[in-house]
């Protein structure tokens, strides 16, 4: 499955040429290109061998089988991580092993995270007062609370209270003054 998602999207490892182990290069099912080297096909299955074995010495064997199976999606959607990891061959599997699968996403994908990440903390922020009960719905309410009339009038002040109902069906402002 490994090998599959490292040849391309269509499952062939190969490119022309490449007709498994009947095909007229083929010797022992590993196909041989123009200069006597062996084809993309062979290549692909030992990067595929390297990658597991590395994949079981870094991880449990369980959490490895998760780990490859995230990674075989993720070879499937990315061009990126598809290219890098051919590139590097089987030298490179020790740091695939040890990266963090959501580094193998697409940069569309990691994109799409972002604005996820952004959405999900506006959404749970802070509110800017007080918790109390709304007046008019009994629901949850942002209280602020104050009092008005500073200097001579000091001794004539009122008290307020201000509650802004957080409920989606009321959502109403109330202003309460006291004494």
């Amino acid at each position: 499955v490994l090998a599959s998602a490292l040849g391309g999207e269509d499952g062939a490892s190969g490119g022309p040429g490449d007709e498994g182990a009947g095909g007229a290069d083929g010797a022992g099912g590993h196909p041989v290109d123009g200069s006597g080297n062996l084809a993309n096909g062979s290549r692909t299955s030992m990067l595929a061998t390297a990658v597991v074995e590395a994949f079981l010495q870094v991880h449990e064997p369980a959490a490895a089988r998760r780990s490859l199976l995230s990674l075989v999606a993720a070879l499937r959607t990315n061009e990126e991580l598809r290219a890098k990891t051919l590139a590097a061959g089987p030298g490179g599997a020790p740091v695939l092993a040890r990266q963090d699968p959501l580094e193998w996403a697409s940069a569309a994908l990691r994109g799409r995270r972002l604005i996820w990440r952004h959405e999900a903390l506006s959404a749970v922020k802070c509110p800017d007062g007080q918790m109390g009960t709304c007046p008019a719905c009994g629901g949850r309410a942002l209280v602020q609370c104050g009092r008005s009339g500073t200097g001579r009038a000091g001794r004539l002040s009122k008290q307020w209270a201000h509650y802004r109902c957080q409920e989606e069906t009321c959502g109403k402002d109330t202003h309460i003054k006291e004494g």
